[in-house]
């Protein structure tokens, strides 16, 4: 809301919370890891960018494993030429 309206701000957050999976803070730190380990490991961002973005869908199946599997891999697409950093 840019500090016009504290309380658009809190909906808009509060829409957002509540749209999150439960386990979005322990994906969030696996994928804190993940990222160190990229960091050390793969000299490319492409490459690692790549190897995150694999990780994440890979813990957020992980995490919904008893839903169906095709409609969580399409939740977790990027938009074509999203640039992640």
């Amino acid at each position: 809301s840019g500090g016009k309206s504290p309380y658009v701000a809190q909906y808009v957050k509060s829409l957002i919370k509540s749209s999150l999976p439960a386990g979005i803070g322990e994906i969030n730190d696996k994928m804190g890891e993940f990222r160190n380990i990229a960091k050390r490991e793969i000299k490319e961002a492409p490459a690692r960018r790549a190897f995150l973005k694999k990780k994440f869908e890979e813990l957020f199946i992980h995490e919904y494993a008893g839903e169906n599997r095709k409609e969580l891999l399409e939740a977790v697409q990027y938009p074509t030429g999203a640039e992640f950093y």
